[in-house]
């Protein structure tokens, strides 16, 4: 949860125009960088807990849910600029969300690498409309036309708070995207190559 303080700080520092906290969300960045397993290249997979002093998570990779919490400072990062994340960081995340997601039953994978059992109607399935998952169809269309289909056959009736604030980001981004939003992200610049 370290990813959650330095967004803080990441967010506090962007809104002061200061620098107080850049070389603690630096060590974050660089923490997540030299996380990214080098086996695979053209995907973003780490392990979720890798100095887990229990050792109860010890090899096993990021879970799609908790992904969302490092995702935050990663994509704020990359936005912000001058942390090291560069459109090549981006574009694993996306091919990460392609190695996860099941197109032919709208679930997911447990673990980001594609790994684990499939879930459907799950909160691990629900987390992909989380503004991290999201964020990211801005460079892959494809990714919020999945997040829908998804929210559409396991959510239609999930009054939880997690399906319902899906579908508050849901609306939200399409309103992003149609220049209709009440609030502007400035995060968000409709589909951009990365």
């Amino acid at each position: 949860h370290n990813a959650t303080l330095a967004r803080a700080m990441l967010g506090y520092d962007s809104l002061t125009g200061t620098t107080t906290y850049k070389a603690n969300v630096q060590a974050v960045v660089n923490f997540y960088l030299n996380a990214l397993d080098p086996s695979r290249a053209s995907i973003a997979v780490w392990m979720y807990s890798p100095l887990d002093g229990n050792g109860g998570n010890l090899g096993k990779w990021e879970d799609v849910n908790h992904a969302t919490v490092t995702l935050s400072l990663i994509e704020e990062a990359y936005r912000i600029g001058g942390y090291g994340i560069t459109g090549a960081h981006v574009a694993r995340l996306v091919q990460t969300f392609h190695t996860f997601y099941n197109t032919t039953t709208k679930g997911v994978s447990t673990f980001i690498d594609g790994t684990g059992a499939a879930e459907a109607g799950t909160p691990q399935t629900a987390s992909i409309a989380t503004k991290s998952w999201l964020w990211l169809s801005q460079f892959d269309p494809t990714i919020a036309t999945q997040v829908r289909a998804t929210y559409n056959q396991y959510f239609p009736n999930n009054n939880s708070a997690q399906a319902m604030s899906g579908w508050a980001k849901l609306l939200y981004w399409d309103s992003l995207i149609a220049g209709t939003a009440a609030f502007a992200d400035t995060s968000i610049a409709g589909t951009r190559p990365i």
